[in-house]
């Protein structure tokens, strides 16, 4: 008889219990294999989010950051445009007798004002029309809408405008903020029916300002229509993708508004929409979009001179397209693992290696695809554009040249790369290359600089940008240079002043057929006048200057009666003020012509004496331009030793003792250089030549 061991079950019990541990077993397997897949794809969704949120962030700042520095590149170019006035002599010497006035200016715009004879404002009101005519000039030149000269107690007492126009209230702080900080100051965008507008204001100093010590007697206030800019910075570029915009945002009394030139209201509130700015900038994160509402990926930079902040967005459904493919993806492959499971362990095991694999190659794939796309299109820019771009490491070897520096420099990219400025341009423009480089680094921010380089063996005038690249750990990488080709401008420049010189010329040649006396007295003036402004170390304008204003300064006594001119008896005081007219005269036929320098003002001033007792406007001092206290004293000089028909010449010794008895008329500072370049080989030469003519 057979007997079963104590206990044990039968057969099919151990049967049954065995397949139910396999079942336990396969639903433990594929439960943990379920929530591993589950938490990985999870992870993998996360992951990806977050990396395409860090991508995103980058991009968008770097696109405001290089919005911002296209706007204040262009805020730049305003004020240089500003400078123009506010850099001028002219400007400034009107703008310090102005603040000097004790009373209330209001005489100088009062059209009911009778000037009286110990007026102090009446030679000032009697300036003003020309002033005006070079202002109204300029404005339209430059492209402003207006502009106007304030006074710092806030009247304004120059325009553009048919009459001076009372300061608005934005104007009347914008000036005050520049009277307290003494720098260029820039107004909130103001919507007109003329279109957008923005108010520009820059600080005129007095004459006698150095930079130790800057006084500020006047406000300049230029108002420029900027539709047009606002239109071109907000309009879509090759750089942005699809689903990115850009906005910009102004600070108001009402809050924050949106700019959007297109619109008829042109800078509109955001209607419950607007962002919160959080220590001067909106951080990159999820919010409704500015206009549309909709749910959009966005940040904001602020800019430093306006009220303004950059603001770039992106749809939230457009940011996240792979987001959700990978998603999908990432979903779909746990279904297809958690039922591959269920028909075997072993199965599923090497099938979930296979899927992996193939996702993995699928996914490096698109990367390569994108990072291909991103590439051509950086080619496609770099090598379709007329600037020469170009990298430089930190020890100064390009690693980087684009197709049209390699073209500009006439050599193989093989010959550029690797190499230092000294063996790309040789030796002198690599010494001035590298003092570049050596601000940049220093400063580390972009400087930008007008240059002559050689481009094979020709001038070229090339405008300079270098900016500093930085790596992720923030350390210097290298030097990002792009140069562009300015000469057909700067040879614009120099036909325009080929034909200034031709005009000059023209009007010597009237002059020396008129009268060959005052032809070599203009002769002896420009060469001594030249020689005396390069012993007081004028500057290049200075030296031009004065020889164009002593080419020139006889012009005007070809309109006075000869007779007069050469009378051997004392003229009457109707005769001698007709002879005195020749300066009205010089500047009625030199004003119309765009000198770019102070000729005809230093020609108007030349008979103008340090007392006052000169003529035409009786100018005392610093009142009289330096260049025309130059010509002054070689005027009176050279007059003095030339024979007239009712005298003799005086000696060279007789004239210089003169002039030097004469400090109440004649600065004694020139007359001293006058006596060193006389005394030296130049002047002997110079005076030897007339003699010998």
């Amino acid at each position: 008889m057979v007997t079963t061991p104590f206990l044990s079950p039968p057969p099919q019990t151990r049967l049954l219990m065995s397949r139910r541990r396999t079942l336990l077993l396969a639903i433990v397997v594929i439960t943990a294999i379920a929530i591993g897949t589950i938490i990985g794809s999870s992870w993998s969704i996360r992951d990806k989010e977050r990396q395409t949120e860090r991508s995103l962030e980058q991009r968008l700042s770097l696109l405001a950051t290089s919005h911002a520095q296209v706007i204040d590149t262009w805020l730049e170019g305003l004020i240089r445009q500003g400078d123009r006035i506010v850099n001028s002599d002219l400007f400034r010497l009107y703008a310090t007798e102005v603040d000097l006035i004790e009373e209330d200016i209001s005489a100088l715009i009062t059209p009911e004002w009778t000037p009286t004879t110990d007026d102090e404002a009446a030679a000032l009101r009697a300036q003003l029309p020309e002033l005006q005519n070079i202002f109204i000039e300029f404005s339209h030149y430059a492209g402003f809408l207006s502009g106007r000269l304030v006074h710092p107690n806030g009247q304004a007492y120059l325009s553009t405008d048919s009459g001076i126009s009372h300061l608005s209230e934005q104007q009347k702080a914008l000036s005050q903020q520049v009277l307290n900080s003494a720098t260029a100051q820039f107004s909130a965008l103001q919507a007109t029916s003329a279109g957008l507008i923005i108010d520009m204001a820059l600080p005129l100093f007095s004459l006698d300002s150095d930079e130790k010590q800057s006084t500020v007697v006047a406000v300049l206030i230029l108002t420029k229509v900027v539709t047009e800019k606002i239109n071109q910075l907000l309009s879509a570029s090759p750089l942005i993708e699809q689903g990115e915009r850009v906005h910009l945002l102004q600070s108001t009394n009402k809050g924050l508004a949106v700019v959007t030139p297109w619109m008829p209201e042109q800078i509109a509130p955001l209607n419950g929409l607007s962002p919160q700015i959080i220590d001067n900038t909106l951080p990159f994160a999820v919010r409704p979009g500015l206009q549309s509402g909709n749910k959009v990926y966005s940040l904001a930079i602020p800019l430093q001179r306006l009220p303004w902040w950059i603001v770039e967005e992106v749809e939230y459904t457009a940011a996240r397209a792979s987001l959700s493919r990978h998603a999908r993806t990432a979903w779909s492959i746990s279904a297809l693992l958690m039922g591959v499971f269920s028909l075997g362990f072993g199965i599923l095991w090497f099938q979930q290696i296979g899927l992996k694999n193939r996702e993995t190659a699928r996914h490096f794939k698109s990367l390569a695809e994108q990072i291909d796309k991103q590439r051509q299109l950086l080619n496609n820019i770099n090598d379709n554009i007329d600037d020469f771009i170009c990298l430089k490491d930190i020890r100064g070897l390009y690693q980087y040249a684009n197709p049209a520096m390699v073209k500009a420099l006439g050599r193989e990219l093989t010959e550029i790369l690797d190499r230092d400025d000294c063996a790309v341009f040789g030796f002198d423009t690599a010494k001035r290359l590298e003092k570049l480089d050596q601000q940049v680094v220093a400063e580390a921010k972009p400087i930008s600089v007008q240059e002559t380089l050689y481009l094979q063996s020709q001038p070229a005038h090339v405008l300079i940008s270098k900016a500093p690249l930085f790596e992720k750990s923030d350390q210097l990488g290298g030097i990002i240079t792009v140069m562009s080709d300015i000469t057909e401008l700067v040879e614009s420049q120099k036909r325009h002043e080929r034909a200034i010189r031709r005009t000059v010329e023209a009007l010597v040649s009237a002059i020396e057929l008129n009268d060959t006396y005052l032809a070599g007295h203009s002769q002896r003036l420009r060469q001594l006048s030249k020689e005396v402004m390069k012993q007081l170390g004028g500057n290049k304008q200075q030296v031009a200057t004065v020889e164009m204003a002593a080419n020139l300064s006889q012009i005007g006594k070809m309109f006075i009666d000869k007779n007069l001119i050469a009378a051997q008896r004392p003229l009457s005081d109707e005769e001698r003020h007709e002879v005195e007219q020749h300066v009205e005269h010089s500047a009625r036929i030199l004003r119309p012509i765009p000198f770019e320098l102070p000729v005809p003002e230093t020609i108007y001033q030349i008979n103008e004496h340090l007392d006052g007792s000169g003529y035409p406007k009786g100018l005392q001092g610093d009142e009289i331009l330096f260049t025309a206290r130059v010509l002054s004293v070689i005027n009176s000089f050279c007059a003095m030793v030339e024979p007239r028909a009712h005298r003799t010449g005086k000696s060279i010794a007789e004239a210089l003792n003169e002039l030097e008895n004469l400090p109440q008329h004649y600065e004694a500072s020139v007359v001293t250089a006058l006596r060193d370049v006389i005394e030296s080989p130049a002047g002997d030469k110079i005076l030897q030549r007339q003699e010998d003519a």
